[in-house]
């Protein structure tokens, strides 16, 4: 029952409405006419009435995005949300609005008719329902249903209640979608739904989510989702409404769920143009005693500028008051073309309340660029212009915002405020007007004095670069009045670190630390700022009675800067003309006031502040000059002491007072605190082991830990010696904090070391960074030293690799040394082979051509020499005709003879024939020659080698001539009837092998020493080859010739 809850109440809600609902559906619908007769209705209508509405008015303002619309009528105006089709009626425009709505009071508005959703139930949380009305009239209604779920329970339920009709939910039959891909007039039951992928904590934007599953479905279920987490669906088509009026509908869901009901039930017509009402003037922020909305128009500086796709938001500052603007449509313009500028703009103003309850006006609704439009400008704009053309300045921000290079051109000046400072040694006044504070010189030359603060005064001059900052030389300082004293500025810490507040009347607020004269020390929020005070009548002793104080002091602000480098000087200022009010005076006891604990520090308290003193126990861990760390029950926190206090040990429990800091990452800091011994005394606590891997430093601040590592690097450091340990990945510095000596392990020594943990220098949480933090080792901690390093330690190592590496190095060097002197003599090798080649294919060039010369010699010159005798012999007289006969023939044979030898010394020079195949052919054509002519049979046999194969000049030709005298020694000697022969070739020889079927030689004849043979052996040898002869008497005679092959065949 207990979640039921939420339904029950959702249905009593809607009983409620029907209650009321039909009183006004009862009787006829209020038909109002005029905006105060729909006020009046309103007004006694809770929560709502069902009108039937009529208005004609004039449009004011018109946001299509806010879905308002504000309407001018005889002197009233509307509020009116609702939604309407097409653009946004422009101002001036007369509209008539009509329809029956249900007409809500929301604040300052009227809704008539839903404006988006009827029920908006978004969000990620468990079941809750949310319900809202709708006038509907009787028949079908577009219905858009939108839910999603993040995770754990999925759950949508609706339900409805209208005239005559209890609370129930929806049921299948009012349910309707449009069949067919036109979706014309044909209908048929059920809704059509999409799924999505849902990733965030409210309802998606339809258009970018990734669509899952689409179809149809009987009623609006959520498990036709295709997963239960991180899912939605929108659930689409048409309501049966049965009878016209007021609905209701509640929507349960787990998680976020919106629905649309209906479309707009209210007509816009536009009917024509009339004027705008005549404008009021109000100032910003003054008070409203009517309350209501009225057209305004109003005038100030804008402060702050800012747009979105069709609004130009602005905050206008005047009178000491800020309104808000709103400018729809902003058109073109930028957010940066009015900050700084002084506007002048009209438009809806709408009465806002603050915290006293007093009605003021303090927002603007303006309907369009046309109706802002500046009322000063700036140097930048400046309309007019001075003498030289430079154009008139007429604030103190046109002239503040000058660099002091544009200031000594003298722009002119022009502007009134109320003087907040007077500085008579320098007759010079600071002029505050509604943008901020300038320092103005008097050179008027008048001798009545200079203004009064509080005195509202005109300057005309000229501008100035000033020792810092622009300022202005007044020709004229005119006393008009008492000024409205400025605001003060509550400048942040980089303000007053800048100096960019220079003459500002500000205010600050916090704990005066010391006092030196009229100098003292100020802490703030975000740190300890040096203040100079001149607070007229209070002379700098009587500054004591501020130490230890909270103050808020107001004054005017004076950077302190260089007087040669114009530079400011960071943490200083100067305030004149100051005012000190006490908060709290210094404390009679320190000590008064209730005791905290560690832990508590981080916990609620409505009274905790940071200029709050507090009072905390605790025991100390470590003390490095006035930082105390200390700790309580696990709990640290760390002490800045004001003053030195002795005679404090590790161990001592203290109380502590001081004003808490939890804007650090680290522990609590108690800043300016003060301490004392409570008398006791107790053992340090265990130290907390440090973890080798990844860890938080802030979460062990001021905490005992331990750790061991080994020593990789010592140092000096201004505040001690450090050492750094090696742990993993990390590295670990401690810090030696102590009087006595530090030791001296050498590099690489394991170590154990206990201290405090201190994470420097305390920052903000978000400036934190890893190795920030060192640990501390006091006079109560350990430093111990668990092993000695090995004898191969990383010095030595990176020694011998140093070693090691020369000694590569230079062997390189030697090894390229020998490389190149290797090329080198290769290269001249190789040089001196070639012309050694070269010289020995000259020689064999020159020995083939004396081979040609001397066989041209032998063959041909005693041929030629025959035929010439047979020739003189066959033409001598006394020659017989037959014996001519018989010489010339022998001179025809030898002729012929000659021939054949020529022809065999030009095939024996002729290059193409050095080849296998053509020493065969060459040898096959010999033999059909010279055998055929005996009449002996031969026969070349079959060989491997391939035709192609060379073989050069000299062998060709010297195995040709074996070739020719064993046929010739065949022929003459063997008496053979057949001769065979082949030529192989050999990977490195080639051998010509001739046999024949003769008589043989007999044994004595195939010893050395028998001429034929030994030339056919000295032929062989002659080329490093050999001759064999194989033999028997009466079985023939084979002859076998080696010759060598070249590398080259």
């Amino acid at each position: 029952m207990g979640k039921q809850w939420p339904l029950w109440l959702s249905r009593w809600i809607c009983w409620s409405a029907i209650g009321w609902t039909g009183v006004a559906g009862a009787a006829a619908p209020d038909n109002p006419a005029q905006i105060h007769q729909l006020d009046a209705l309103l007004r006694a209508a809770n929560p709502g009435r069902v009108v039937a509405l009529d208005l004609t008015g004039v449009v004011l303002w018109a946001g299509r995005a806010e879905s308002r619309l504000v309407l001018a009528q005889e002197g009233q105006i509307g509020l009116l949300e609702l939604n309407w089709e097409g653009a946004a009626p422009a101002p001036g425009r007369v509209v008539r609005i009509r329809g029956r709505v249900l007409a809500q009071q929301r604040g300052d508005w009227v809704r008539l008719g839903p404006v988006g959703p009827v029920v908006d139930n978004d969000g990620v949380h468990a079941f809750k329902t949310k319900s809202g009305a709708v006038y509907l009239e009787a028949g079908r209604h577009p219905v858009r249903l939108e839910w999603f779920n993040a995770r754990d329970e999925a759950r949508l339920e609706v339900e409805w209640c209208g005239p005559n009709q209890a609370p129930a939910a929806v049921p299948p039959e009012a349910l309707f979608r449009l069949k067919g891909p036109d979706k014309n007039e044909v209908w048929e039951p059920g809704l059509s739904f999409q799924a999505f992928e849902a990733e965030g904590e409210s309802l998606p934007d339809w258009s970018r989510a990734r669509l899952l599953q689409e179809g149809t479905c009987d009623v609006w279920d959520v498990r036709r989702a295709p997963r239960t987490e991180r899912v939605a669906l929108v659930f689409h088509g048409f309501l049966h409404v049965p009878r016209s009026g007021l609905w209701t509908f509640t929507v349960g869901s787990d998680d976020g769920s919106r629905l649309f009901v209906g479309n707009p039930t209210l007509a816009v017509e536009l009917l024509g143009w009339q004027d705008l009402p005549r404008p009021v003037h109000l100032l910003p922020g003054q008070p409203w005693a009517a309350a209501q909305a009225v057209w305004a128009c109003t005038e100030g500086i804008v402060t702050w500028a800012a747009t979105d796709d069709e609004r130009l938001n602005l905050e206008v500052s005047g009178g000491g008051s800020r309104m808000q603007a709103t400018v729809t449509p902003r058109g073109t313009t930028r957010a940066e073309d009015w900050m700084g500028r002084r506007a002048r703009l009209c438009g809806v103003c709408l009465p806002v309340v603050g915290a006293d309850g007093v009605a003021a006006a303090g927002r603007w609704l303006v309907p369009g660029l046309e109706h802002l439009e500046p009322a000063g400008q700036t140097h930048e704009q400046g309309a007019e212009t001075g003498p030289g053309g430079l154009p008139v300045l007429r604030t103190a921000a046109a002239v503040h915002g000058l660099s002091r290079q544009a200031a000594q051109r003298q722009y002119p000046v022009q502007m009134e405020g109320t003087v907040t400072c007077v500085l008579p040694e320098h007759q010079a006044v600071v002029v505050h007007d509604a943008t901020r504070g300038l320092y103005v010189v008097d050179e008027s030359g008048q001798g009545a004095g200079l203004p009064r603060a509080g005195e509202w005064v005109r300057v005309e001059g000229i501008t100035d670069p000033g020792l810092f900052a622009p300022m202005v030389q007044a020709r004229r300082l005119e006393i008009r009045g008492l000024g409205r004293w400025p605001e003060p500025v509550r400048p942040a810490w980089e303000q007053l670190l800048n100096g960019s507040l220079d003459a500002q009347w500000i205010e600050l607020e916090g704990v005066v630390t010391a006092v030196h004269s009229n100098r003292v020390s100020l802490l703030l929020r975000e740190g300890l700022l040096d203040v100079e005070l001149r607070v007229p009548g209070l002379l700098p002793e009587q500054f004591r009675q501020f130490e230890d104080a909270l103050v808020r002091i107001r004054g005017c602000l004076f950077a302190t800067w260089d007087y040669q480098t114009h530079q400011v000087r960071a943490g200083s200022i100067r305030l004149y003309g100051a005012e000190v009010h006490v908060e709290q005076p210094p404390p009679r006891d320190w000590f008064d006031r209730p005791l905290k604990t560690a832990a508590a520090l981080r916990l609620f308290d409505p009274a905790a502040g940071l200029f709050q003193r507090v009072r905390v126990s605790g025991q100390l861990l470590h003390r490095s000059g006035r930082e105390l760390f200390l700790s309580e029950n696990g709990a640290g926190f760390r002490a800045w002491l004001k003053t030195d206090t002795p005679g404090l040990e590790p161990g001592d429990w203290l109380e502590v007072v001081g004003f808490p800091d939890l804007s650090v990452r680290s522990s609590p800091v108690l800043r300016e605190a003060r301490v004392r011994s409570t008398g006791q005394r107790a053992p340090l606590p265990e130290p907390w082991p440090l973890p080798e891997q990844e860890w938080n430093p802030a979460q062990l601040d001021a905490r005992r830990v331990q750790a061991e590592g080994v020593l990789v690097e010592r140092r000096r450091a201004e505040d001690g010696r450090v050492f750094e340990l090696q742990r993993g990945l990390r590295l670990l510095a401690i810090r030696w904090d102590r009087p006595d000596p530090p030791p001296e392990p050498a590099l690489g020594s394991r170590v154990r070391v206990t201290g405090v943990c201190a994470v420097h220098p305390v920052r903000p949480a978000s400036a934190l960074e890893a190795g920030s933090f060192q640990v501390l080792v006091g006079p109560a901690d350990q430093f111990l030293i668990l092993a000695r390093p090995p004898f191969w330690t990383l010095e030595r190592l990176l020694g011998l690799m140093g070693a090691l590496a020369g000694v590569l190095f230079l062997a390189t060097l030697w090894i390229t040394q020998l490389h190149r002197q290797v090329e080198r003599r290769g290269a001249a090798l190789e040089r001196e082979i070639r012309a050694r080649q070269r010289l020995e294919q000259q020689q064999a060039l020159e020995q083939e051509r004396a081979r040609v010369a001397r066989d041209l010699h032998d063959e041909l010159g005693s041929d030629l020499t025959e035929i010439a005798m047979l020739l003189d012999r066959a033409r001598a007289p006394q020659t017989r005709p037959e014996r001519r006969n018989e010489y010339l023939e022998q001179a025809a044979a030898t002729a012929r003879q000659m021939v054949t030898a020529l022809d065999e010394i030009v095939w024996a020079m002729n290059p193409r024939h050095d080849t296998l195949g053509s020493l065969i052919s060459y040898l096959c054509l010999h033999a059909e020659r010279f055998l055929g002519a005996a009449g002996i049979a031969w026969r070349l046999e079959e060989t491997q080698a391939p035709a192609d194969l060379p073989v050069d000049s000299p062998r060709r030709h010297h195995l040709f001539l074996a070739f020719k005298e064993a046929l010739t020694n065949v022929v003459r000697h063997a008496g053979a009837t057949e001769v065979r022969f082949r030529l192989d070739a050999g990977p490195d020889h080639l051998c010509l092998t001739v046999q024949d079927n003769g008589r043989g030689l007999p044994a004595a004849s195939a010893e050395p020493g028998m001429d034929g043979l030994e030339n056919l052996r000295a032929r062989c040898e002659k080329l490093g080859g050999r001759f064999q002869i194989e033999t028997a008497p009466g079985q023939g005679t084979t002859l076998r010739f080696w010759l060598p092959r070249l590398a080259s065949s």
